[in-house]
């Protein structure tokens, strides 16, 4: 049996799109296709375009940039069956220097259903990654998950003590030194963001070596004074 999950909250920069579900995309079990969801997600990702005045032909047209994409994360909480109403809420979750991270949530009758993260990049003639020309940028940033968008800053933003943000830095750093191993690259899950750490368990953050009881504790102290200092 699947959970019902709540919808969460508006972002304030949500773009809502209500699609009515067709056949296509319903499978021999009755219900859409786990591979039909990221068109049904599409959908969203053009309103909001829209939105900010501009779709990915233009962007072609305009700037010679082609979007292409490099991730995308489906997750799946309950069903939706032909002639189910749902709603899509897009927004963008990061505005990077040449990638745009969406990040969706579906819901069905109050409930949601689905989620999807969309990462696209701009890439020139040659297909390299190319920066995100300032005016686009700026049509895009009205739709850019504010609380996102704040806890994505560098941690240095919290005002830690110097012996904590620098066991800090040395661990979430690109790069760290292993005692057998020299350089070693950190798992991409840890990153030097508010986000970052705000996501990782106690357990995990204490396994960080030199960091103990006290200094976790400084850390969800500041990470908590800096959300509520920022409305988040």
């Amino acid at each position: 049996m699947v959970e019902k999950a709540e919808v969460g909250p508006s972002r304030g920069s949500d773009v809502t799109t209500e699609v009515k579900i067709g056949n296509e995309f319903i499978d021999p079990y009755g219900h859409v296709n786990y591979k039909r969801f990221p068109d049904i997600f599409e959908k969203g990702q053009d309103d909001l375009m829209e939105r900010a005045g501009i779709n990915f032909d233009q962007i072609e047209g305009r700037y010679g940039l082609r979007s292409f994409v490099i991730t995308m994360t489906p997750t799946y909480k309950g069903q939706v069956k032909v002639g189910d109403e749902i709603k899509i809420h897009t927004a963008i979750k990061k505005l990077g220097n040449t990638s745009i991270t969406y990040d969706q949530r579906m819901e069905n009758a109050g409930v949601e259903v689905a989620g999807f993260q969309l990462v696209v990049v701009l890439v020139n003639s040659e297909d390299k990654p190319t920066r995100i020309p300032d005016d686009l940028k700026e049509r895009l940033k009205p739709f850019v998950d504010k609380e996102e968008d704040l806890l994505n800053q560098h941690f240095g933003v919290l005002g830690l003590s110097d012996r904590v943000r620098n066991v800090l830095d040395r661990h979430y750093g690109r790069y760290r030194i292993h005692p057998r191993k020299g350089y070693e690259r950190i798992d991409s899950s840890f990153d030097n963001t508010v986000r970052g750490i705000d996501r990782i368990s106690d357990e995990e953050l204490l396994k960080v070596e030199y960091l103990g009881p006290k200094s976790l504790e400084e850390i969800r102290k500041k990470i908590a004074d800096y959300k509520a200092s920022k409305g988040l």
